[in-house]
């Protein structure tokens, strides 16, 4: 695993029963974006806009 790029358990949520297997991968948006304002992220078919802000904050739009 990189820096930007790590493995967490799960935290334990009502209703969902976490197994040791169970894991989140943590991505940073510097490894996202790189030196782009923008990427778009295609799921399902569809596009999204994921941009980073003059402020430095990220707005996902369809």
């Amino acid at each position: 695993m990189t820096e930007n790029n790590k493995h967490f358990p799960l935290p334990s949520l009502a209703g969902y029963n976490n197994t040791a297997t169970d894991k989140i991968t943590v991505i940073s948006s510097e490894a996202l974006l790189g030196p782009q304002q923008r990427i778009i992220i295609r799921h399902q078919n569809e596009e999204y806009h994921l941009r980073r802000t003059k402020n430095g904050k990220l707005i996902l739009t369809k």
